[in-house]
């Protein structure tokens, strides 16, 4: 069963293109704070996946 939000994030009329993941949008807003002169700012819930070495 998925949940409302797993709905609205998988659209089906939603073309591939533009469609932006989480981390995405974080570094996008991590950039412009940066570029205010603002820290960056901290996000919580799960980690972004570290590749294995």
């Amino acid at each position: 069963m998925t949940t409302r939000r797993e709905r609205v994030l998988q659209h089906s009329e939603t073309p591939a293109s533009l469609t932006l993941t989480p981390l995405e949008i974080a570094n996008a807003l991590n950039e412009m704070a940066t570029s205010c002169g603002w820290p960056t700012l901290t996000f919580y819930g799960a980690p972004a996946e570290a590749p294995l070495t």
